[in-house]
């Protein structure tokens, strides 16, 4: 059915339970086509499933952006007034108001659900960002106040209001934008006092406290005052509250022009933006060390006295006056011989207003038509955009943007350096030694090749940048040690070419940003922020990498990472290849394109309490004879949390998994290699093996699986010892085609099919496992499968203990059955089969079934007529009765009824003995 772009095709909701079973892959919501499922999450007593979707109405083949399905399970009432207001502002002019709501394309609801459909939007809820960070500082708490209040302007506007608003539904765009997110969770009856007092008390939990009189201490007082004794009568009023300079008495906080977008930015890409360990948290810009404070303030009494000369000499002559009196010393351009000098490019850092050109750092930066922060901007200039300078006013710049001029604040722009400041430094860094850089921009014209040791201290990562395009890398470095320090590289070419590249010799980094990597279809490694090859050692902390290709790829190299973040990489955020090792230890990688980490060849690194997240394909991908060792690591989302193949054997220890569309470990071709106390959660199946695959699978914890616990197919072997399957939505472990793994002392319990099913031709071993309370039955045998069975206990299940169908075999004895629904044991083979060979059993024993039909001869005699069938025991039972056969002939008991008691002892759970 077409859906208009905003409608509301429900009727009447009854009073049924909504079905809250996921769409599958392939099929349609309305205009929409579902390709796979991206979470489920509860608010405010709905189900809230996300997935990706496509057009339908569009050919499968052609290209498609990136679309995402909202759908609320059963539809609120909210979300229709949601829908609504999405359409009156994408009607709207304004991007602004635009950029602080979901980009919505089309929006309906049913009596089941509602649903809503957008473009993905990069960033993250107020509430993710506090649940990893402390308290925004009171200055980015000012920019967090305007943005909210601008929104509830809007929307009171429009009569709505947002009784029910939280930081889960506060959104900080990566672009530093500030919204609301999942609007319909926040909407409700309300008033404008009671949203403006809402906003103080969310204000008061995000923000530190802040310094008496300021405006935001104002505005947090006069948000918490009763309505009739200063609460503001509107969010426009508010908002003025924090247009009042505050006295000079007070501490004033650092007015940031970057646009409502940019001060914030920091807040919304935090986890991409680890600190240095040198540096203080401060979101209200992205650089580390904040420009010098302008004098003005504090010079306003001289200005009446500066007027008069400045009417006598003219403009010209003072500012020249005033040069000579404030510049500093010339610099010195120490040199040495030898690769322990010291050499500073300049003594001082220049300003912006002393430069031709400046760089603007932050990801969006308003160009304002006056030197202030007042009127409206007159464009938002993008991150890295490269601006001359007119003329200077202070601490703004006056620069030409296009076609455009206007006026950028001097605390969101660096100077771009000049050749001499350039050139002073390629002349030091080929002399090797510490080479200390200055605040501003380095504009290689080529390549800066390393042949000493050398180390590159920089002013902050959002202090000292050096950018280059020429060549295949900004910075090499080859049999020498190199350190670099709190600075950026970025590769700013559109041609393939990589930030760093370390071949042999070895690599320290602290505080740095490597980025820009682009890669050539023949070496994805060439786009890499660092590249380490043949044999190179690093040590790197404290440091990011991202916008890359690949964010470090260590070709045959050693790497020991900590405490950084690897993120918004297109392929992956790390890549070990050929012989490489080293260790990962406490870092991020966050919303790579394809996979967090992919190790290959021979690889063998230990990756150790890191986080990885939001990875388009696998969290982590292991192949060829790759043997790394990952323990107690967090891996959430993706297609599979982890994949394994070729003939890798990694060690996977205590890691947790959750979340991933598809599975938690995936086993294919003829890997191996240790699985053991991990625990996966909320995933499609728990572990997958495949193909020849025979992995070790121990000790894990496998919860709530949408669809099977273990699965094993194809020719997989292996063995599955004391795992524990809690709650699966189908069979607790599964093992069809050829598949015979050793499955012994597991124990699956409350799942909504049956515990173990075994089929095709499997001749699995199952050992005192303990299969109880599951919907269906314990265990079921079909297809030609002859597993062995042995000492099992299947224990207050919903219908069998043991059921043996079709054409299954095999043999056991000492299982156990004890309180199944249906019975202990049923057998439902072909008549042509002979079934199941079983000793004395607590399960199978007094069970009979008819004996196989021996094959009818053309024109039998009289004296072969058909025998009268014996009545069956009554302790023979079929859960699906077939209707009978020709009678056999002599049907005696398999396993006849003992006549001594047989109590086969109950395997300890969830371990037992041997």
């Amino acid at each position: 059915m077409t859906q208009p772009p905003f409608s509301n095709s429900s009727a009447a909701a009854g009073s049924q339970e909504p079905d809250l079973t996921p769409l599958s892959p392939g099929t349609r919501a309305g205009d929409y086509r579902i390709l796979s499922m991206l979470g489920q999450e509860g608010i405010r007593g709905a189900t809230v499933q996300h997935y990706r979707v496509e057009d339908a109405r569009l050919p499968q083949d052609a290209a498609q952006e990136p679309l995402e399905l909202r759908r609320i399970l059963p539809p609120p009432p909210t979300a229709l007034t949601e829908a609504e207001w999405l359409a009156a502002v994408q009607a709207r002019a304004d991007a602004g108001e635009r950029q602080a709501f979901a980009d919505a394309l089309a929006a309906w609801s049913d009596a089941q659900a509602s649903y809503l459909v957008s473009r993905p939007r990069e960033g993250q809820s107020l509430q993710q960002y506090l649940a990893a960070h402390p308290s925004l500082t009171a200055q980015d708490g000012e920019l967090l106040a305007r943005g909210l209040l601008g929104v509830l302007a809007g929307l009171h506007s429009a009569g709505l209001h947002l009784p029910e608003l939280t930081p889960a539904q506060v959104w900080l765009g990566r672009d530093g934008s500030v919204g609301l997110h999942d609007l319909w969770a926040a909407l409700g009856h309300g008033s404008v006092g009671g949203d403006l007092r809402r906003t103080g008390e969310l204000l008061r939990g995000a923000v530190q406290v802040p310094a008496p009189n300021t405006p935001l201490a104002r505005l947090l007082d006069a948000l918490g005052a009763p309505a009739s004794s200063g609460l503001p009568i509107s969010a426009h009023a508010a908002l003025r509250l924090l247009d009042r300079p505050a006295p000079l008495s007070a501490v004033p906080a650092t007015t940031a022009d970057a646009a409502p977008p940019s001060p914030l930015v920091s807040a919304a890409t935090q986890p991409l933006t680890p600190q240095t360990t040198d540096h203080t948290h401060d979101l209200t810009t992205t650089t580390e060390q904040k420009a010098p404070r302008p004098l003005w303030p504090w010079l306003l009494p001289v200005a009446g006295l500066l007027l008069g000369g400045i009417i006598y000499l003219g403009w010209p002559q003072l500012s020249e006056a005033l040069r000579e009196k404030t510049a500093p010393s010339p610099p010195s351009m120490a040199s040495a011989s030898t690769t322990e000098q010291s050499v500073r490019t300049n003594a001082a850092a220049p300003q912006p207003g002393d430069a031709a050109q400046v760089m603007t750092v932050p990801a969006t930066l308003n160009l304002r038509p006056g030197a202030d922060a007042s009127g409206t901007p007159l464009a938002a200039i993008p991150s890295r955009t490269l601006l001359p300078v007119l003329s200077q006013k202070g601490e703004w710049s006056k620069v030409r943007y296009g076609e455009l001029t206007g006026w950028v604040s001097g605390q969101h722009v660096l100077p771009v350096l000049n050749q001499a400041e350039v050139t002073a430094l390629t002349q030091a860094a080929a002399k090797g030694g510490r080479v200390t850089l200055t605040r501003g921009v380095y504009l290689l014209e080529s390549p800066l090749e390393l042949r000493w040791d050398t180390e590159l201290m920089g002013q902050g990562r959002e202090q000292t940048y050096l950018l280059g395009r020429q060549g295949e890398y900004v910075l090499s470095s080859r049999d020498v040690r190199l350190t670099l320090e709190n600075l950026t590289v970025a590769w700013t070419g559109r041609t393939p070419g990589h930030a760093v590249l370390v071949e042999r010799g070895t690599f320290t980094a602290q505080g740095v940003w490597l980025t820009g990597g682009v890669p050539d279809s023949a070496q994805r490694a060439r786009g890499s922020g660092l590249w380490l090859r043949s044999g190179a050692q690093a040590q790197i902390t404290a440091s990011l990498f991202s916008l890359n290709a690949i964010g470090i790829s260590v070709e045959g190299s050693r790497l020991n990472l900590t405490d950084s973040q690897l993120g918004n990489n297109r392929f992956a955020g790390a890549v070990f290849s050929a012989e490489a090792g080293g260790e990962m230890q406490g870092n991020l990688l966050d919303s790579n394109g394809e996979h967090g980490v992919i190790i290959s060849g021979g690889a063998s690194p230990t990756l150790t309490e890191n986080h990885i997240k939001g990875s388009g394909q696998r969290g982590l991908d292991i192949g060829g004879a790759a043997s790394p060792t990952v323990q107690n690591n967090r891996i959430e989302g993706g297609e599979y949390s982890v994949s394994i193949s070729g003939q890798a054997t990694p060690l996977l220890s205590g890691n947790t998994l959750s979340g991933a569309t598809e599975g938690g470990l995936f086993y294919r071709a003829q890997a191996a290699g240790t699985a053991e106390n991990n625990a996966v959660s909320a995933v499609q199946t728990g572990i997958r093996v495949d193909e020849t695959a025979a992995p070790t699978l121990r000790g894990n914890q496998l919860l709530q699986m949408r669809s099977t616990g273990i699965s094993y197919s194809s020719s997989a072997g292996g063995q599955a010892t004391e795992n524990v399957i809690e709650g699966a939505g189908d069979g607790g472990i599964t093992l069809s085609g050829q598949a015979s793994p050793v499955l012994e002392g597991n124990r699956i319990q409350g799942g909504a099919q049956s515990g173990i099913v075994v089929e095709g031709q499997s001749q699995a071993q199952l050992r005192r496992n303990t299969v109880q309370g599951q919907a269906q039955h314990g265990v079921v045998v079909k297809g030609e499968a002859a597993p062995v069975l042995e000492q099992n206990a299947l224990l207050d299940n919903g219908g069998y203990g043991l059921v043996f169908k079709e054409a299954a075999g095999g043999s056991g004895e000492r299982n156990l059955c004890r309180n199944n629904r249906a019975g202990p044991a049923s057998v439902q083979l072909h008549p042509s089969v002979f079934g199941p060979l079983f000793g004395r059993d607590g399960c199978m024993d007094g069970v009979t079934w008819p004996a196989p039909t021996e094959p009818q001869a053309p024109a039998k005699g009289p004296s072969d007529a058909e025998t009268p069938a014996p009545a069956a025991s009554e302790t023979s039972t079929s859960a699906d009765q077939a209707p009978a056969d020709p009678a056999p002939v002599d049907p005696p008991p398999v396993n006849p009824a003992p006549t001594e008691s047989l109590s086969p002892a109950l395997p300890p759970a969830p371990a037992p003995g041997p």
